[in-house]
């Protein structure tokens, strides 16, 4: 009975340890998305600069 608890333990802890692996990927992939994200803005803005100052 005890392996059985210790085992089931050891299952339960590695399947925590997956979830917060993916959930961690997953913030990551979008902060990447974000990062992406400003950066396009931040060369729209520099664009938008561009055109000013060249009027």
């Amino acid at each position: 009975m005890t392996n059985r608890k210790v085992i089931h333990a050891r299952n339960k802890k590695r399947d925590k340890e997956k979830l917060f692996d993916s959930e961690r990927k997953r913030v990551k992939d979008c902060v990447d998305e974000n990062k992406l994200d400003s950066d396009q803005s931040q060369t729209s803005d520099e664009y938008a600069q561009d055109n000013i100052e060249g009027d």
